[in-house]
């Protein structure tokens, strides 16, 4: 009858000998709770304590103002911080050298760590040289002996891993805003498990810590080939003592503050243009409200956005969202604070986050003829912060409204620069993605050995099991169904793994028998089980085939018609149109057999024809030359029919661009389609295949 409630019966004498402050609250006793202590203290190699293992554990500073906060100094780490094993840079504060000093005994230096005292259970490395650390936040150094048995990097993952989180968790008490005292953090159980899979663990984390280096340094040198492009790289702004305006450049701008009148402000503006583009000219303001709702959402929110332009997830409860989650957001939106701009705080949506809800502190731009990550990195350029910053009224709680973010100048790069500059952004963030993934193995990793063994863990993480179980799903997403080979092995190479290429394609054909994954032509795979097979009955093609065989018994002809496709339009289409490929010289003898039949049949248009055609009659034939190329079915299959259609919707605008998108990406998020063949039909007609995948939501 209890079976599913987290209902514990636990004795007084247990009260007694479990805890010293004879604790009885119900989360202290929680089932995840005993569950994960039950299983840390009973590991082969035993356990020990945070306590035993430490020299120092501190709380943070108490009296450092924010006012005194520096933009560049010895990092000051607070909770928001802590992120996931590593300390995140985003809104990271700086203290002076001589703050740093006065407040030595929480100085910590490279491999010490980081827990948090307040709100929620987390941990991170220290993977700076040094830095200091506040009220909110506890700091962590081994003892010189525990350093013989244990890697800090180690103790961080367990921290973080499910384990670690319920343990530590556990310890948190208060009524109003849970937090971690000293004594309790002393009594948080460490499994003792051996140098070998803390030296895995280890590796995993530095090359985790290596990859988001990497990516940070690809973000930057997207910026400087961007501040190259417009002009600005070399840029030296006069700096003159005194400066004036014209009093109808103060009232014109509603302005009466020095900082907007300086030269370089308005030399800049004059490089950047004067406004001939603003971002309203390359993005629209997406205002799409978002209504409460008792599903979970993932809300977004200005404190998760890190330096490189990723915003971080946070699944809740719609119902407990707070007042502020106003804006709901798609793919390849670019989110930007209007809260204290100065901080470059701006990201781009994922693919998994599309549907998400996003804070009102945020201005939410589609881009419109250019990338995303263009107009990521160019609102996060030094430059254009500062414009913005200009533009912020209040001091303790400065904000930009979002109609004088749409009136920023905005000079384009050039499409050259474009292009390095997309390639360099989306490298970098894959790697932040790589990063992220390692920590996620490394967690999972360290929760194997505590459930199972040391010896099931590191089989995970060198071995096929990893790939198969935990690898080969983050490849896929409710919008992402189709991976090649190359992108299996550049994912399998970020992981820190190392395979031949002939046992990666080994191991892709036993997932295929496995039916883990499904054949989607020559070196590239999909999870959807089932291949779209067009509908053979729908009319006239029946009907065609008859005549035509009927009156041309040795005639080779191919057709197709977008009433086969009507199930994926996203708006009802008034009329159809068949097409009918035959040979150049048989075209005007089908085309009287067709009009004979009382067929509405249109030979070939091309030039003006094609400009001029309109579908003004239902189940139109049109015909066109077959190329030598064309398969030998009568029916053409799926994947010439979509690049006939794109191709005959930029011929003939049977319909526009984006209903072609919206029958590619529904199709393809439904049924599986052969990618080589699509491309080759795309070659024959001088398509180019990137783009058109692109289009589909294929790549």
């Amino acid at each position: 009858m209890l079976k599913g409630l987290d209902c514990n019966e636990i004795n007084f004498t247990s009260i007694v000998s479990e805890s010293i402050k004879l604790r009885i609250d119900s989360g202290y006793y929680s089932k995840r709770h005993i569950v994960a202590q039950k299983l840390v203290e009973t590991q082969p190699r035993g356990y020990t304590t945070l306590g035993e293992i430490t020299k120092t554990l501190r709380k943070g500073i108490f009296d450092i103002k924010s006012d005194t906060y520096l933009e560049e100094g010895i990092p000051f780490v607070r909770i928001s911080n802590l992120k996931d094993c590593i300390i995140s840079e985003s809104n990271l504060a700086y203290i002076s050298s001589e703050a740093h000093s006065e407040e030595s005994k929480t100085a910590l230096r490279k491999n010490d760590f980081i827990l948090s005292k307040t709100a929620y259970a987390a941990a991170s490395l220290v993977t700076v040289d040094e830095c200091n650390v506040s009220q909110d936040t506890i700091a962590c150094v081994l003892s010189s002996q525990a350093k013989k048995t244990f890697s800090s990097a180690f103790i961080v993952v367990y921290l973080n891993s499910r384990f670690g989180l319920a343990l530590t968790l556990r310890m948190f008490q208060g009524n109003v805003q849970l937090h971690l005292s000293l004594p309790d953090a002393f009594l948080i159980p460490v499994p003792i498990l051996s140098s070998a899979f803390q030296g895995a663990i280890e590796r995993i984390f530095d090359r985790s810590v290596t990859t988001r280096s990497e990516s940070k340094l690809l973000f930057e040198k997207a910026k400087q080939a961007l501040l190259a492009a417009i002009k600005l790289e070399d840029w030296h702004p006069p700096t003159p003592l005194t400066y004036e305006a014209r009093a109808s450049e103060a009232f014109q701008s509603d302005r009466l503050d020095a900082e907007f009148f300086q030269p370089r402000i308005k030399e800049l503006y004059q490089l950047l243009g004067d406004k001939t583009q603003c971002i309203s000219d390359v993005s629209d303001l997406r205002q799409d409200r978002f209504n409460s709702t008792k599903n979970q959402i993932n809300y977004l929110e200005i404190g998760a956005v890190s330096s490189d332009g990723i915003i971080a997830d946070s699944i809740i409860d719609g119902d407990e969202a707070p007042s502020r989650a106003t804006w709901h957001v798609e793919r390849g939106d670019v989110l930007t604070s209007t809260v204290r701009p100065i901080r470059g705080l701006t990201a781009i949506i994922e693919d998994s986050q599309h549907g998400s809800v996003a804070s009102s502190g945020f201005a939410v731009l589609t881009p419109k003829g250019i990338s995303p990550e263009l107009l990521l990195c160019y609102l996060k350029l030094p430059q254009i912060c500062e414009l913005m910053d200009l533009h912020t009224s209040a001091s303790m709680y400065p904000a930009i409204s979002v109609p004088d973010i749409l009136g920023l100048p905005f000079k384009h790069p050039g499409k050259e620069a474009e292009e390095k500059i997309v390639s360099l952004i989306q490298e970098a963030r894959a790697k932040r993605a790589n990063s992220k993934s390692l920590l996620e193995r490394a967690k999972r990793a360290v929760e194997i050995a505590i459930e199972e063994s040391e010896e099931t863990a590191l089989a995970y993480l060198d071995g096929k099991h990893y790939l198969a179980d935990e690898l080969l799903p983050k490849l896929f997403s409710p919008n992402r169904h189709y991976i090649d080979l190359a992108t299996v092995q550049r994912t399998i190479e970020a992981e820190a793994l190392v395979y031949e290429a002939t046992t990666i394609n080994r191991y892709l054909h036993e997932w295929t028998r496995e039916g883990r994954i499904h054949d989607a032509g020559r070196g590239w795979y999909s999870n959807l089980r089932n291949a779209f097979h067009p509908n053979l009955k729908t009319p006239p093609l029946p009907e065609l085939e008859k005549l035509l065989k009927n009156h041309f018994p040795l005639l080779e002809f191919t057709i197709w018609s977008t009433c086969q496709l009507t199930t994926f339009f996203h708006h009802h289409a008034a009329r159809h149109a068949t097409f009918l490929m035959v040979d150049r010289d048989a075209m005007d003898a089908v085309a009287n057999v067709l009009l004979n039949a009382g067929h509405h049949t249109v030979i070939h248009p091309l030039g003006d024809a094609a400009k001029n055609f309109a579908l003004t009659q239902d189940e139109t034939i049109i015909l066109r030359p077959r190329l030598s190329s064309d398969h030998k079915e009568t029916y053409a299959p799926i994947e010439q029919m979509l690049v006939d259609l794109h191709h005959e919707i930029q011929k003939l605008g049977l319909f526009d661009l984006d209903e072609f998108r919206n029958v590619f990406e529904n199709l393809s998020n439904r049924y599986r389609l052969n990618i080589p063949a699509l491309k080759r039909y795309a070659e024959r007609r001088k398509t180019d295949s990137t783009e058109l995948l692109k289009l589909g939501g294929i790549i």
